[in-house]
């Protein structure tokens, strides 16, 4: 048996040649190695086999190489199928991911999300399922197919409820309240955004999961005409965002800028925003 030194070895190799801005053909072609590799089994083996997994995901999406990194999705997994479940899910979502930020990625994202699904089913992989047909509602979401988002969403909360995954709960009424205020249906996307709220308070949410609830909560505000409770969600938004140097940030601001500049503005607190920072993002 090679010890696994030695393909901790090759690894650091690769990680040598694509860090020095070398061909990244060669650095790939190295990772391959690494993951076609099924001799070494120890959990340092496969540590360093997801390594190599991630980066040549890297390697594929700098590359905006969309049709190798949908094949990697399908063809990587009988090449981890002896992991933990843990550990494949983690591997086929972060690809996934991946391939959802190259330009094309959300349209190619639809039928790799169904395919994964499919084959969640298949293994009875009920974790990763949930979690890509969550993602998929996103997707939907995002190409503006609004019923598609809807009938995905419907199908994998009758089964995540009954599990009582809080934190997936939220994510999946996340998305549920985005695509009712998309098709403007305010009843249907507080309902939604309370539905989010009471999940949300048996678990500990990331910075950035709080400022959506945030920002969609200000919006509803605003939208009954609740001014002043709108503001506060946006200003909380905004100092969440901020502090985590997310972009998304400048969009809250404009919400409270337009607060402050329509027929609201006597009905809106007056609160210190950071003119410093404001100037800057000005600048």
């Amino acid at each position: 048996r090679r010890p696994p030194r030695s393909t901790q070895g090759v690894s650091s190799a690769a990680s040598d040649v694509y860090k020095r801005q070398a061909k990244k053909e060669e650095a790939a072609k190295i990772y391959e190695t690494i993951i076609k590799d099924v001799t070494n089994i120890s959990e340092d083996d496969q540590r360093i086999k997801e390594s190599a997994i991630c980066a040549l995901g890297d390697v594929f999406a700098e590359q905006k190489a969309l049709q190798y990194l949908s094949q990697l999705i399908v063809s990587i997994r009988p090449q981890i199928s002896y992991m933990p479940q843990a550990r494949i899910a983690k591997i086929i979502r972060m690809l996934y991911d991946k391939l959802l930020t190259i330009e094309g990625g959300l349209e190619a994202g639809l039928a790799i999300g169904k395919e994964i699904a499919e084959w969640c089913i298949k293994e009875k992989r009920t974790f990763l399922k949930h979690r890509i047909q969550t993602k998929l509602a996103s997707v939907y979401f995002e190409l503006k197919k609004y019923n598609d988002a809807l009938k995905t969403i419907e199908d994998v909360l009758h089964e995540v409820r009954k599990l009582e995954d809080m934190l997936l709960l939220v994510d999946i009424h996340l998305v549920e309240t985005k695509v009712y205020i998309a098709l403007e249906n305010v009843a249907k996307a507080k309902a939604s955004l309370t539905a989010v709220k009471t999940a949300a308070t048996t678990v500990n949410l990331h910075p950035a999961v709080q400022a959506e609830i945030d920002m969609l909560s200000g919006y509803i505000a605003a939208e009954e005409k609740d001014y002043s409770t709108g503001f506060s969600y946006f200003y909380e938004s905004f100092q969440g965002l901020t502090s985590l140097k997310d972009p998304k940030s400048k969009n809250t601001l404009l919400y409270i800028c337009l607060l402050y500049t329509s027929d609201a503005a006597d009905d809106t607190p007056c609160v210190d925003l950071g003119g410093r920072r404001i100037i800057k993002k000005k600048k």
